[in-house]
């Protein structure tokens, strides 16, 4: 087999790692975001200084935290630039690929399942963009800072007869308490879509991979 051919065969499979990559990524440096821990009491000064917070209890403790948090992340929005640079350009090249392979199979007497989870792949990296205009409204009213009670308080009185999951993903705006639980939305919502689109891509390009390296 050619080396443009064993590229062509790996490349969704390299860009399919590259984007689930990024997915684990963003949860691990966001969600400490939201997940604050509490102050370490390590020294006299901390000691001192956290003395009175420390009969106030955790969840005070916590909730102090959260207004701090809630002014940082509108800030923090900014590397939604570049990670859309990533998304527009991981996912459209693991499907061009995957389809390129999908169309030479018969020159290249590729294994008939191996071209099957060439499709899928592709179908899964595709449906990673269904999730995109929920994941969008999410990141925007964080970015533009619009989430607070009021503003929950409004979009529920919107919300009409429409319940459950079903209106969670349909209605727009979504808005909430406040950015830190707007933000613990769309880590809920990326971990969703990182699991049933993301590592399902990958997946299928792996064992598509390692088919074709057999068969050759």
């Amino acid at each position: 087999m050619a080396l443009p051919e064993q590229l062509l065969h790996a490349a969704p499979l390299l860009f399919a790692t590259s984007s689930l990559t990024f997915t684990v990524c963003e949860d691990i440096f966001i969600r400490p975001l939201v997940e604050l821990p509490l102050p370490g009491l390590t020294t006299a000064a901390a000691t001192s200084s956290f003395s009175s917070g420390a009969k106030e209890g955790e969840e005070e403790r916590k909730k102090k935290l959260r207004v701090h948090n809630n002014r940082v992340l509108p800030g923090h929005g900014r590397w939604l630039r570049g990670g859309l640079g990533i998304v527009f350009s991981m996912y459209p090249l693991s499907i061009a690929t995957a389809v390129a392979n999908v169309n030479i199979a018969t020159a290249t007497a590729l294994p008939p399942m191996a071209v099957k989870l060439y499709t899928v792949g592709a179908v899964f990296s595709a449906l990673h963009m269904v999730f995109g205009p929920r994941a969008m409204s999410l990141l925007a009213s964080i970015r533009e800072d619009k989430n607070n009670v009021r503003s929950a308080a409004e979009t529920k009185a919107k919300r009409g007869l429409s319940s459950g999951w079903l209106w969670w993903f349909t209605e727009t705006p979504h808005y909430y308490e406040d950015n830190t639980a707007a933000m613990e939305a769309w880590l809920w919502l990326n971990a969703v879509r990182g699991a049933v689109t993301d590592f399902t891509q990958w997946a299928c390009y792996l064992v598509a991979f390692v088919l074709v390296s057999r068969a050759v």
